[in-house]
């Protein structure tokens, strides 16, 4: 099974593709922080906002059709009202729209349903969170390690996200139950 896990932004979106391989076995195939960038021409800002949107939706797009996954995963909101929460919404909005699309069972996990279900503890680092992923995800360090430092933790935290999804989502049980029949007869 594989499951895509995604933090969403606006300037900057967490992707990973992680393969299950057995219970509590783990590969990640492909981790990513999609950047976008503020137009530098006046432009009005539903423009921008519109070519941002577009940006994320192709790359997404791409890597699906690529990777493949059978369920996805999000990260859902952590904040308190702020005034970014409009420009982040457009980026939720623009996974949601393509995962919806192509049929894709799509689960929200919050920040600290993750830490707990990973870590045991709804409190922890993201440094803690980057250590766990590092022992029990194959290719984890190896995938991330391309990624500009600043953002290689949007990636982590899809990935985190992802595997809390695989052991601990009623989409994951439900696609596992289902392999398994299909297997016996």
């Amino acid at each position: 099974m594989r499951v895509l896990g995604v933090e969403p932004g606006f300037a900057s979106v967490g992707l990973a593709f992680i393969e299950i391989l057995g219970e509590g076995q783990y590969r990640a195939e492909h981790l990513e922080t999609i950047r976008t960038k503020r137009s530098t021409l006046k432009t009005n800002i539903w423009d921008d906002n519109y070519e941002r949107c577009e940006f994320i939706g192709k790359r997404v797009t791409e890597l699906i059709e690529h990777y493949g996954p059978q369920l996805v995963a999000i990260e859902a909101e952590s904040w308190t009202r702020t005034h970014t929460d409009s420009v982040v919404g457009l980026g939720r909005g623009v996974i949601y729209g393509i995962t919806s699309s192509r049929g894709l069972p799509t689960s929200q996990w919050h920040p600290k349903q993750v830490r707990q279900a990973l870590l045991n503890k709804q409190q922890a680092s993201k440094s803690d969170l980057e250590e766990w992923l590092g022992k029990h995800v194959l290719d984890f360090h190896r995938k991330l390690t391309p990624i500009t430092k600043s953002q290689q933790n949007h990636a982590a935290d899809a990935a985190a996200v992802a595997i809390t999804e695989s052991y601990k989502g009623q989409n994951a049980k439900v696609f596992m139950a289902l392999r398994a029949k299909q297997g016996t007869d």
